[in-house]
């Protein structure tokens, strides 16, 4: 079989617009040691809640509200200087997960739950102030600017979820209003600026409410969901308070959020799948104005801000291919990281919905975007709790004129598509920025048996050694790395004067998922291999040959040979979790009949032989040169 695997590219520059980009970074370590949640104000300074367990005592409390216990919660300021504006401890607030809410004056809201509800503290006048439940009851405060002495603290019911402010300044409650077999429903409240009373209580909504956002006649435009012998639907509406729906519009299974386009109307996020969809409505929230949905998918994340008529939206990539535009970063993939995600990125589309750019962050993954009096916008990197502090990173985001574009994207090997690091002769795919409506361009061996290093006009280098191309698609580009990287730890990978450090290790073994049985056939659970034949496993990333092989070089006999040692070996039994524990009895090692170059395949695609023991396990491993993956093949009885 002859690979002819590819990889991938982007789409082209699609606006002349200057690109986004992070401009710059401000890091606050706090004394913080567990889980804190923090808020971005436009001034530049971040509001937080924390419990200051396990490290009491590192924080310069500048007051506390009722008498604290040592891990109650405490809420404090840090201006954009890293020092503390306050740092206030509630008595009876120990719950987790707080949630902040912030108005335009700075005033701080904090709610959630407290386990000790005598311990709480109300203020004089409260709206509800003994605890509704004995044990765990919802609560709001509202903490000054200047301070953090409360405004208002206030019982709530533990139904009650807080929303958001409305132009006057009163906050936006969901509570729960009944709870049956058949499905749920909740009802708006609106608490006013002093925490006193309720303006109004609304009639009923049938289904658990995700988004509120306040309009200036009183009405609300929410998206909510309901559940149906566990199918959830999704909905977008306009809500009188008094009088019900205005209108709503099924969004089917697929869940979003909401924010406000200001002067336009609402913005609609929708999921299917891993993809998000994004619908910028008209001020009459019903007139689509444009429905555009991302060509990539995500493994986390889709925030939205509305920025300058247009829309910013960051999120975790769940694949290499992403189509890029105006691309400044390499993948997360090339920054080694960890987990289901190549990194973050971020796209940004115009006031039609058009697409203007999209670009990785790489190991940068940043909240929504808010704007300062400048005009300018920062943004709440993601957090990290560890050890005893918590550090804040602060970013400025947006234009970036002098922005180098980076043309490669992302990296993966033509196997699995897994590894996130070079290795000589690994056969690999490379996501970068091109036209996506260009041609397929298969490359042929030459005469020599060898591949061309130059395709459609792209030539790829490692520390100036041209890489063998196999295929252009599109979006898609495949080559193998010169054998020549052997002995490096790093490399230049160049791709039209565009370059990015990559780490070379060794070697990555990287399997082909097909395993060939001795008859030629592909091995399955409808084709297994008996034992005693000879099965064939293909591979990737196995490293040099001797006698080396020049890159990109059909494999004729005879044969080179694997510098490294191979190890098969087939499992034999499970252990006994059952009862005293007994480890797995000890694996059987296969005799490798050949380990070396696939022959009459491109140099880079390896082939190990082994001869099936009887009486083992279909499940094994492969271990080359110290590197072990996991192996599976179909055996019969």
């Amino acid at each position: 079989m002859r690979f002819r695997l590819a990889l991938v590219l982007a789409l082209p520059l699609t606006a002349q617009t200057i690109p986004w980009d992070i401009l710059g970074s401000r890091t606050i370590v706090t004394p913080f040691g567990g889980d804190a949640s923090a808020v971005l104000a436009p001034s530049g300074d971040v509001y937080l809640s924390a419990s200051p367990c396990p490290v009491v005592g590192t924080i310069n409390l500048t007051g506390s509200y009722g008498t604290p216990a040592l891990c109650d919660i405490v809420v404090a300021r840090v201006n954009s200087a890293g020092n503390f504006v306050f740092a206030i401890q509630l008595a009876g607030v120990d719950g987790a997960g707080l949630t902040m809410l912030l108005d335009p004056a700075g005033d701080i809201f904090v709610s959630g739950d407290t386990n000790s509800p005598s311990r709480f503290v109300t203020t004089p006048g409260a709206y509800i102030p003994n605890a509704p439940q004995l044990n765990t009851s919802g609560f709001v405060c509202k903490l000054a600017a200047a301070n953090g002495t409360p405004v208002f603290c206030t019982f709530l019911d533990d139904t009650t979820v807080v929303g958001p402010l409305d132009a006057a300044g009163n906050l936006i409650l969901e509570q729960s209003a009944s709870s049956t077999a058949s499905g749920n429903s909740y009802t708006l409240l609106k608490l006013d600026p002093t925490g006193v009373k309720l303006s109004f209580q609304s009639v009923p909504i049938d289904g658990s409410i995700s988004t509120i956002l306040p309009n200036a006649d009183g009405t609300f435009l929410l998206t909510w969901y309901t559940v149906s012998s566990g199918t959830f639907t999704y909905f977008y509406g306009k809500f009188d308070p008094n009088k019900g729906f205005l209108f709503a519009q099924d969004l089917g299974s697929n869940g979003g959020s909401m924010i406000m386009q200001p002067s336009v109307g609402p913005i609609v996020s929708s999921v299917a799948g891993s993809t998000l969809s994004v619908r910028q409505y008209a001020a009459d929230g019903m007139t689509i104005v444009y429905n555009r949905t991302l060509p990539y998918p995500f493994a986390a994340g889709g925030d939205l801000s509305a920025v300058d008529g247009g829309v910013v939206i960051v999120g975790y990539a769940s694949v290499a291919t992403v189509p890029l535009v105006q691309n400044l970063h390499i993948c997360g993939q090339l920054l080694a990281l960890s987990g289901e995600s190549f990194g973050s990125v971020m796209t940004r589309l115009d006031a039609s919905g058009a697409i203007v750019q999209t670009t990785w962050l790489g190991a940068t993954y940043f909240y929504h975007l808010v704007q300062s009096a400048d005009g300018s916008w920062n943004a709440l990197a993601a957090l990290l709790a560890g050890g005893d502090s918590f550090p804040l990173e602060v970013l400025s985001v947006g234009p970036s004129p002098q922005a180098q574009p980076q043309i490669i994207g992302c990296m993966q090997d033509l196997a699995q598509g897994t590894h996130d690091a070079a290795a000589p002769g690994l056969l690999v795919a490379l996501t970068i920025e091109n036209d996506a409506g260009a041609g397929p361009a298969i490359a042929e061996p030459d005469s020599t048996g060898r591949y061309p290093t130059s395709l459609a006009g792209i030539t790829a280098t490692f520390d100036g050694v041209p890489m063998p191309l196999f295929a252009l698609n599109g979006t898609q580009l495949t080559g193998a790395i010169p054998f020549s990287v052997a002995g490096k730890s790093t490399s230049q990978m160049c791709l039209s004067g565009s370059c990015t450090a990559v780490d070379i290790t060794p070697l990555v073994p990287s399997l082909f998922p097909a395993v060939i049985n001795q008859d030629g056939t592909v091995n399955s659970e409808n084709n297994p291999a008996a034992p005693g034949s000879i099965i064939s496993f293909y591979l990737a990333g196995l490293g040099p040959l001797s006698p080396g092989v020049p890159d990109g070089t059909i494999v004729n006999p005879p044969l080179a040979q694997l510098t490294t040692q191979v190890v098969v070996e087939f499992a034999t039994g499970f252990p006994n979790e059952e009862g005293p524990f007994t480890p797995a009895p000890p694996p059987a090692v296969a005799q490798v009949t050949y380990a070396g170059p696939a022959p009459f395949e491109v140099a880079g695609v390896y082939q190990i032989n082994v001869l099936v023991p009887s009486g083992v396990l279909d499940n094994g491993t492969i271990t080359v040169g110290g590197t072990t993956i996991l192996t599976k093949v179909f055996l019969s009885n």
